[in-house]
């Protein structure tokens, strides 16, 4: 703690005589975004627009920040608009003209800009001549003006900026200008060595004489002038005389403090050395935010650590943003505190649930709930009235209460307030839900469940049943009025809508859920409250009124996100009018405020203690004090409306701003960028040739996080997924033309209302056009067709080799193996003669593998050789194995070809799988079947080759015998079909029968 903060805390502690214990700060501390200032030399300004983005002036450009990024804009010399850049550009001063036109100026070119910061365009360009020592910028909400000296005659002249008619003067001021205010329509110019100096509307001098205060600047619209202890407000008066009014006397002993700056009734004072207090004059106390901000500035920003605050602005939220080197210091008003407004009433456990509220007439509060009564007495002071927390009760329920004269109803239970004696009627004791509707001295009440209808006389102490049940359904009442006559009351219920009965309890009207298009299982009624014809009532679906002449209603509702990520609409309990006749309204998710005029629900801030308490029904009280009294279900609060600030409900859908559209392609090094108009029925036309799109977009700077989606409409309507970023790219575009849609919302289950809309043109390439590529299309045919042509002459010359190497193969084989296996088999039989008993048998067998072996290679040379490529020669090889083979064993055989030219030509490997399975069948036939009689049949049938062998032998065993069996080769033949895309089928009928079928196109 340096030296200045011992004496600011030692006259805080001992200086005064009213000084109080310092209190605790109400302001919270932040640096905007330091990462993205902290390479910037100085932050001259800033202001906020009407989204909440900040402007800033800097020596690297404009600086515009959305909450979340920064954009940087400079003026483009060539398209003469501004663009987002990287570049550095250095600007200074900033004045908002209209909310919506930025003026500034550009340093070392001597011109001043006009931004629109709802387009991004350039709106006007002011040039000054180069001999100038300086551009300075001053304005308020409607004007701009900008001060000029020269540098040799150090003549001053104002100009009105973006107005060739405006004021345009010199004055004989021949001084070095250091600053300019323009306040009142007056001109405040501070000369180096003189002071300021005050011209009025027409250039014309005020003060002769300059005046010569420690500081003079402008804060929220009012010009202030620090000298001294003394902050005192600038106006100039009719006859041109200025005028110093007192606002605020400075403790003194404090230092030498820069800037006093009103905030609401405190003041902020700042010195040079980032010294920050919050000075209350009425409590006489400081707030000290010095070692908040240093610790921040340490952290974040060491940089600024060295500079002094220079600039300083107010939001519209009463936030004040302090520029500091090249950090903005932002401090915002932290959300009242839960005690402010909280009721400790006493009982002797925790409150679960408040219920009925009522006064007296000398001013105290009785606010029961389960299950007790306590006082909020006249003087602050709190007592407990009644506790049934120990009694002999039914159940724990409590609900209207209701105070006439010295008389305290509570439910069924009767209090004396002068001489504390106790009456009861209906039940004697406690428990038991009943409602209270008082009408001078009779008091009319509801049983719950029962649905019993009676008065009480108060006076008289005296009760009746009017009536034993006024309705047929089991009903809860939550609140019960008399309508403008007197004659109906209405009654708000759980299950029936709501009912009007005479004062005998006789159902007179009813409103029924089906004309206001609701569902009785979902809607339960609470609050009611007539005025003349119109009867509000709040229920589980918000805010409702219903004309009781027209019978037509309007429903008001206000949507929340609940844990689950689900909108839903507040149940409203309770309505309490105001003094205005607007409507206080406790939901189940905060406290609410309902404005007649804009018919709109307003809410709090969602940092406020009462923004998300659970309110509970009839639990309000507007007391003769002016205070307002609402319970919720686990305590009381009571609030002036001065305390509270209710807002619009921020909608869940925000329309984007388009901050920037960037193309190129890939011959290019650098995009091209669009930044103006981009919001105004913007159209982009993208060239074949470009490959890459990106769209940048901006939201309103809010502390909830928004979600963003986008889809091509007419391309595709459907809606990306939601994300964070605030661009998007296109690395491919479909050609045509179409619609780019982009929506930001802070529900991401919130269906887009307002969305942002470009229009998107992708050129088709010149070579895709229809005569190009009819022409194409005709070259590629004919190169097609040679193509094809090359391929079918080398396919047949291929195809003529092959068919002489398959012939060389097969008469090798059968010349020289053939030769080899047919003496093999010939000199084993020979020496089997000689042999004895024991090698006879193995000679015997060689003999008859060689024979094998000679019959496998014949086939393998038939199926090889192209010569054989036929039906004519397929059937021909079937015919003579089954006459060598059955006509031997005396079995007779048919060999039936249908609908199959003989020269059809067919494949070696078709040719030879299908010899071989009638070849394996035939062979079973001879192996394992008695049959004398076989059918061969080989059909084409469209496209597919059919071969069945069948017998008439008898067949002992099943089909599931014969699958599992491997030594009929039943394996084989299947794999043979599998091999050709076909199947193999085994029957039994009459015999045993293997067709097969294999696709075969001719």
């Amino acid at each position: 703690m340096n030296f200045r903060f011992l004496v600011i805390w030692l006259f805080i502690s001992i200086g005064s005589l009213h000084a109080q214990e310092a209190p605790p700060l109400s302001f919270s501390a932040e640096l905007i975004s330091p990462e993205l200032f902290n390479s910037l030399l100085a932050i001259e300004e800033v202001v906020e627009g009407e989204d909440g983005h900040l402007w800033l002036p800097t020596k690297s450009g404009l600086k515009c920040y959305d909450g979340k990024i920064t954009l940087n804009y400079i003026y483009d010399e060539a398209s003469e608009e501004f663009v987002i850049s990287n570049e550095k550009v250095y600007y200074k001063y900033l004045q908002l003209v209209d909310s919506t036109y930025l003026w500034f100026s550009e340093l070392h070119k001597f011109r001043a800009f006009c931004f629109n910061i709802k387009t991004r365009a350039i709106e006007h360009v002011e040039d000054f001549d180069e001999k100038s020592m300086g551009i300075y910028l001053a304005g308020d909400k409607k004007k701009a003006f900008a001060l000029n000296s020269e540098r040799e005659t150090l003549r001053i002249s104002i100009k009105e900026l973006g107005n060739d008619d405006g004021l345009d003067v010199e004055t004989e001021l021949y001084a070095k200008n250091k600053d300019y205010i323009y306040h009142e329509n007056c001109h405040w110019v501070k000369c180096i060595d003189i002071g300021w100096r005050v011209l009025d509307s027409e250039g014309n001098l005020i003060n002769e004489e300059g005046i010569f205060p420690r500081n003079i600047y402008k804060f929220d619209g009012k010009l202030y002038q620090l000298e001294q202890e003394t902050l005192y407000e600038l106006k100039v008066e009719q006859e041109n005389k200025i005028v110093r009014s007192p606002v605020l006397s400075i403790p003194k002993g404090l230092g030498n403090f820069l800037y006093v700056l009103p905030q609401d009734e405190r003041f902020w004072i700042i010195d040079d050395v980032r010294t920050i207090l919050l000075y209350d004059p009425k409590q006489n106390t400081f707030e000290d935010y010095t070692s908040l901000v240093n610790e921040i500035c340490t952290e974040k920003a060491p940089q600024a650590m060295s500079n002094s605050y220079s600039k300083f602005y107010k939001t519209p939220k009463e936030d004040l943003l302090m520029t500091n080197g090249n950090s903005i210091l932002k401090l915002s008003p932290l959300p009242d505190l839960e005690e402010n407004f909280l009721e400790p009433i006493p009982f002797n456990k925790d409150i679960c649930s408040m219920r009925g509220l009522a006064e007296d007439s000398k001013g105290n509060i009785y606010a029961s709930f389960y299950t007790g009564v306590s006082v909020i007495n006249q003087d602050g002071s709190y007592t407990q009235f009644d506790d049934t927390h120990e009694a002999i009760k039914t159940k724990n329920a409590t609900y209207n209460l209701t105070i006439k004269d010295d008389v305290l109803v509570w439910n069924h239970n009767v209090f004396n307030l002068k001489d504390g004696t106790k009456d009861a009627f209906l039940f004697d004791g406690y428990g038991s839900h009943v409602n209270h509707l008082l009408d001078n001295d009779t008091l009319y009440v509801f049983h719950w469940i029962s649905n019993l209808w009676g008065k009480y006389v108060v006076p008289e102490k005296k009760f009746e049943v009017v009536n034993q049940r006024i309705h047929p359904a089991r009903l809860s009442v939550s609140d019960m009025t008399f309508d403008k006559s007197g004659s109906l009351v209405y009654l708000s219920t759980n299950v029936a809508g709501i009912l009007a009965i005479n004062r005998q309890g006789q159902l007179a009207d009813s409103i029924r859920l089906s004309e206001m298009g609701l569902d009785r299982d979902f809607n339960e009624f609470y609050d009611l409250h007539i005025e003349d014809d119109s009867l509000w009532f709040s229920f589980t679906q918000g805010l409702g009124v219903y004309n009781l002449k027209t019978r037509k209603f309007n429903i008001f509702s206000s949507p929340y996100v609940n844990d689950n990520g689900q909108k839903v609409n507040r149940t409203i309990y309770s309505i309490l009018p105001d003094s205005l006749g607007n409507f206080y309204l406790g939901s189940n998710f905060g406290l609410l405020y309902y404005d007649k005029a804009k018919e709109e629900i307003l809410l709090l801030d969602e940092k406020h203690p009462l923004a998300k308490k659970e309110f509970n029904r009839g639990s309000t009280l507007r007391s003769t004090s002016g205070k307002y009294y609402v319970g919720t279900i686990n305590g009381l609060y009571a609030f002036f409306p001065s305390d509270l600030k209710f807002e619009a409900n921020i909608e869940q859908t925000i329309k984007p701003f388009i901050t920037q559209v960037s193309i190129r392609n890939k011959d290019e090094q650098k995009n091209r960028n669009y930044s103006a108009h981009l919001n105004d029925n913007f159209s982009i036309t993208v060239q074949p040739d470009d490959n890459y799109l990106k769209i940048d977009f901006s939201t309103l700077n809010s502390s909830l996080d928004n979600f963003n989606s986008y889809r091509l409409r007419g391309v595709d309507d459907s809606w990306s997924a939601f994300t964070p970023n605030q661009f998007i790219e296109f690395y491919t575009l479909p050609v045509g033309t179409y619609f780019l849609d982009i929506q930001s919302t802070f529900d991401p289950s919130t269906t887009a209302e307002s969305v942002s809309s470009i229009k998107i043109t992708k050129l088709q390439v010149w070579y895709k056009r229809w005569y190009v590529i009819a022409l194409f299309f005709l070259s590629l045919l004919s190169v097609a067709m040679l193509f094809i042509r090359s391929r079918y002459q080398q396919k047949l010359r291929r195809q003529k080799e092959m068919e002489g190497l398959r012939n060389k193969i097969s008469s090798d084989l059968h010349d020289d193996v053939g030769s080899i296996l047919t003496g093999l088999a010939m000199q084993s039989e020979m020496m089997s003669y000689e042999a004895d008993s024991e090698q006879k048998q193995s000679l015997k067998e060689m003999a008859d593998m060689s024979r094998d072996a000679m019959e496998r290679m014949r086939d393998t040379v038939w199926a090889i050789d192209s010569a054989k490529d036929t039906f004519k020669d397929l059937v021909a090889r079937i015919h003579s194995f089954a006459e060598r083979n059955l006509s031997r064993k005396g079995i007779s055989y048919r060999l039936n070809t249908q609908r199959i030219d003989d020269e059809i030509s067919i494949s070696p490997e078709l040719r030879q799988n299908v010899y071989l399975v009638a070849k394996e069948s035939m062979t079973n036939i001879l192996k394992h079947s008695n049959a004398d009689s076989v059918d061969i049949n080989l059909e084409i049938n469209e496209d597919v080759l059919k071969l069945s062998v069948s017998d008439n032998g008898e067949v002992s065993s099943s089909l599931n015998e014969i699958n599992a069996a491997s030594g009929l080769g039943t394996n084989n033949m299947r794999r043979r079909a599998q091999q050709l895309n076909g199947t193999l089928l085994l029957e039994i009928d009459k015999g045993f029968k293997v067709i097969m079928e294999v696709p075969f196109k001719k």
